[in-house]
């Protein structure tokens, strides 16, 4: 910054496009203790730092409370994945294959990971529902969305029964 120049604003974020139309987004910070934040658009090569200016403003990562950063895990960087399609077949290969899922299912749990990097473009939360299956495989596709799916929460119990939901009249 040049002498006598005017400060930038500052502004916290947890992730949201620029006006240049690239996106900021939180990531894990390389010695693992907090979030720095990642800059990226289709023509250039991601950013990883503490702080990023843009247009006058130096973003920085929200504060989040230390039992969402202990339970949502964030990716470390980005990387070159090829086309959509090529990721599309390699996430259902590892469905298929690690949770021992048939090719309909794999597709579908896809599906549902692909479309947790999107959140905002849809009109309600998603929702994942998996019945029928032994609790060994349903533990095996819940620890692969953790790892695939964009920031993964833990889920803290499996249950065969389900809570009671009783509706006020």
């Amino acid at each position: 910054m040049e002498i006598g120049a005017a400060k930038p604003w500052v502004r916290a974020t947890c992730g949201e496009t620029l006006p240049t139309g690239e996106i900021l987004d939180l990531v894990a910070a390389p010695d693992g203790e907090g979030l720095h934040l990642l800059r990226w658009d289709a023509e250039q090569k991601p950013v990883i730092a503490p702080n990023i200016e843009c247009g006058g403003v130096l973003y920085h990562p929200g504060n989040l409370h230390p039992s969402i950063l202990q339970a949502v895990r964030f990716p470390s960087g980005a990387v070159e994945y090829g086309t959509d399609a090529e990721l599309f077949g390699k996430i259902s290969g590892v469905c298929g294959k690690y949770a021992g899922l048939p090719e309909d299912l794999a597709t579908y749990s896809t599906c549902f990971i692909l479309a947790s990097s999107v959140p905002e473009l849809l009109p309600i939360p998603l929702t994942l529902c998996v019945s029928g299956a032994p609790v060994h495989q349903i533990h095996k596709l819940f620890g692969l969305i953790r790892e695939l799916v964009w920031r993964g929460l833990q889920v803290a119990e499996l249950s065969r029964r389900l809570p009671l939901m009783a509706t006020q009249r």
